[in-house]
């Protein structure tokens, strides 16, 4: 009986770590399971508070630049960009076809006030627009709201910001497509899928071509963007690729079919 009873013993000692590490395994991978839909719904959560934020972001904004926008011209190049919006024509140096265009459907559409007010409601709305994507920018990066919303409203209302985001100049447009630029370049740094990554770099070929055909200070940007995405997409860091140097053309195309923009300069001189 002792014999025996020592033997189960011994077969219980040799069957308990295996045991314990089946049960142990078994509660691993539930903790983990429960734990990634904790973290899937946290990224729920925090997805909504962004957008969230970004919309509030944009109506608080949009409800101070109303509030102070220019009822008439506030002088300065607002009154040849209004003029030439309103005649479809070309303005001074480099042009701006961009801004032309988004002012001429707004005097032309929107009833509501002179057209000079209707061009300055339009610099309120990209305003609005810039602090909402920095609002975006800063708390995807940040991952603090409290600090998200100093920063915007530090740099929103800032004098020089305030004053073009209530004026009908190009410059409200401008830092519009540059904040979207940095949203989707922090967009494309932070992509591991290669399909995800590639899409982003058509969004930002988009942006660059259309900021340059806005404002030529957007260069400033535009050019480190474009030098940074066109090196990553031609593959020296994981060999050549006909597929990645194709993408890189593809982007090149889509960026000089916005340049292309300034063919209206010359349409709508003659």
């Amino acid at each position: 009986m002792a014999r025996t009873k020592t033997k189960h013993n011994h077969e219980i000692r040799q069957l308990s770590p295996h045991e314990s590490a089946a049960n142990g395994g078994h509660t691993a991978s539930m903790t983990s399971g429960g734990c990634k839909d904790e973290s899937a719904d946290e990224d729920e959560v925090s997805t909504n508070l962004i957008i969230a934020f970004g919309v509030f972001m944009f109506i608080f904004s949009l409800f101070i630049y109303l509030q102070t926008a220019y009822p008439s011209l506030p002088g300065g190049d607002s009154g040849e960009l209004t003029v030439t919006a309103k005649e479809f024509g070309v303005a001074h140096p480099p042009g701006y076809p961009l801004f032309t265009m988004f002012a001429y459907l707004v005097i032309h559409i929107l009833p509501l006030g002179s057209p000079a007010f209707r061009v300055n409601l339009l610099s309120s709305v990209f305003g609005a627009l810039t602090n909402s994507l920095l609002g975006v920018c800063l708390l995807k990066s940040t991952g603090k709201l409290s600090v998200s919303l100093i920063m915007c409203a530090m740099l929103g209302f800032s004098r020089l910001f305030w004053l073009w985001h209530i004026t009908g100049e190009v410059f409200s447009l401008n830092n519009c497509l540059c904040m979207a630029t940095l949203l989707f370049m922090y967009k494309y740094i932070h992509k591991s899928d290669p399909s995800e990554k590639l899409r982003t770099a058509y969004s930002l070929a988009l942006l660059c071509g259309l900021a340059i055909t806005n404002q030529h200070t957007s260069s400033l940007l535009v050019l480190p963007t474009a030098a940074l995405v066109g090196y990553d997409l031609s593959g020296y860091k994981e060999g050549k690729s006909k597929a990645r140097v194709n993408s890189k053309y593809k982007g090149m195309a889509i960026a000089i079919q916005q340049i292309s923009q300034f063919n209206f300069v010359i349409i709508a001189s003659k």
